[in-house]
């Protein structure tokens, strides 16, 4: 928690109760009732599936091919995965919708990640 974990050369990755100073990529924001302890980072299989505001779900494969990814670009997407192996957020690509709304009363978790490197001091 509060740190940032290196996925590759040039992606970081945290869990936060706050957010960061610095500039990110993208960030989801969750609250307790949202997620299924505990949570996984891994990379994105094309088989991987995303649920969708109708209830259905989309893969990774078709998500890819929807926003017209280039092949050579498709294998370098990270997932963030929860404990009952539901896809939470694809990086870069696109969030999963949570039927469970967000309780702000809740434990507030923060989830972010950046590109390019690691800032200085980190």
């Amino acid at each position: 928690m509060n740190k940032w974990l290196t996925l590759d050369e040039g992606t970081q990755f945290r869990i936060s109760d706050r957010s960061v100073a610095g500039p990110v990529a993208g960030a989801m924001v969750l609250s307790d009732n949202q997620l299924k302890q505990p949570l996984f980072v891994r990379q994105a299989t094309p088989q991987d599936r995303l649920r969708l505001k109708n209830g259905k779900y989309k893969t990774v494969r078709r998500e890819l091919i929807d926003q017209k990814v280039p092949r050579e670009q498709r294998a370098n997407f990270w997932a963030v995965v929860d404990g009952d192996q539901r896809v939470l957020w694809v990086l870069g690509l696109r969030q999963a919708w949570l039927a469970e709304p967000y309780l702000a009363t809740q434990t507030k978790y923060i989830l972010e990640y950046r590109t390019g490197g690691r800032p200085h001091g980190q």
